[in-house]
C-alpha cells in the first residue's frame, strides 16, 4: 500500500516541480516513479507515470522525448485499462503536430479530447484543449481554435481554480493577436502571468512573458523587465525551451545564472 501511494504521489509531485521550473528534478522524479512501477510489475501506475512524464516534457518543450515516452505508454494499451492513455495520446498527437504531421496529430488530439470529455476528466481535457487550439493556430485554423477555447473556458469556470489556466489564456492571446486585437492579447498575457504567479507556476508565467516580450510595443522595456524578474525564479539548471527563449530575449540584461 505504501508503494502504491508512492507510485501515485511521485509523478504528481513531478508535475508540480515542472510548473515551478524545476525541469530536471521533475523529469528525474517521474523517471523514478516509472522505474519503481516496473520493479513492482504495476502496469497501471507505469502508464500514469509515463503519461505525466509526457506532460512534463511538453512543458519543457522536448518534442522528441514526448514522442518517445508517449509511445512507451501507448504500447501498454493492450495490457491494462487506464484513463491516462487519453493524456498519452494527446501528447503523442501534439508531438506529431510539431514534427510536420499536423493532420495526423490534430486528429489524435481531437480524439483524446473527446475521450476525456466523455469520462468527465475535465482537468486533462482542458490541458488537451489548449494544446489542440494551439495546434490549430499553428496551421492557420483560427475558427476551430476559437471553438475549442470557448469550450475549455466553460470547463475551467466550473472548476474554480485551475493551475493550467495560464496556458488557455496564452493561446487565446495568440487568437486575439491574429485577429489584430493587440491590446486584448496583451491584457490576456498579463492575466496569464498574474494567474501563474498566484499558483507559483514560474514555468507558465515565463512562457506567457516570453510571448509578451516578443511583441514590439511601447511597453517593450517594461515587458523585458517583467520577463527578467520572472526568469530569476527559475533554477540555474532549468533545461527548457521557454528558459532558453527567455534568456535569448533578455540577452545582456541577465545577471549570470
Amino acid at each position: 500500500a505504501v508503494a502504491l501511494v508512492a507510485l501515485i504521489a511521485l509523478p504528481l509531485g513531478a508535475v508540480a516541480l515542472s510548473l515551478k521550473g524545476e525541469s530536471v528534478r521533475a523529469v528525474e522524479q517521474a523517471q523514478e516513479a516509472i522505474t519503481l512501477s516496473e520493479t513492482l510489475g504495476h502496469t497501471a501506475t507505469r502508464v500514469l507515470a509515463l503519461a505525466y512524464l509526457t506532460l512534463i516534457l511538453e512543458v519543457n518543450g522536448d518534442t522528441d522525448r514526448v514522442l518517445l515516452e508517449s509511445e512507451r505508454a501507448l504500447a501498454l494499451e493492450h495490457e491494462v485499462t487506464s484513463w491516462f492513455f487519453g493524456l498519452a495520446h494527446a501528447m503523442h498527437g501534439w508531438a506529431l503536430t510539431r514534427q510536420g504531421r499536423p493532420e495526423e496529430g490534430i486528429a489524435e488530439l481531437e480524439s483524446a479530447l473527446a475521450e476525456e470529455l466523455r469520462i468527465a476528466a475535465n482537468i486533462f481535457a482542458a490541458v488537451i484543449g489548449a494544446l489542440l487550439a494551439q495546434a490549430h493556430l499553428r496551421h492557420d485554423r483560427l475558427e476551430p481554435a476559437r471553438a475549442v477555447l470557448d469550450q475549455m473556458y466553460s470547463l475551467v469556470e466550473a472548476m474554480g481554480t485551475y493551475v493550467f489556466e495560464p496556458e488557455l489564456l496564452r493561446v487565446e492571446a495568440e487568437c486575439r493577436r491574429i485577429e489584430g486585437l493587440e491590446s486584448d492579447a496583451r491584457r490576456l498575457l498579463l492575466r496569464a502571468i498574474a494567474t501563474a504567479q498566484q499558483h507559483g507556476s514560474w514555468a507558465l508565467a515565463v512562457r506567457a512573458a516570453v510571448e509578451l516580450a516578443r511583441r514590439p510595443s511601447a511597453e517593450h522595456e517594461a515587458d523585458l523587465t517583467l520577463l527578467g524578474d520572472l526568469y530569476e525564479h527559475l533554477p540555474s539548471d532549468n533545461d527548457t525551451d521557454y528558459g532558453r527563449e527567455a534568456k535569448n530575449l533578455l540577452g545582456p540584461m541577465l545577471t549570470t545564472k
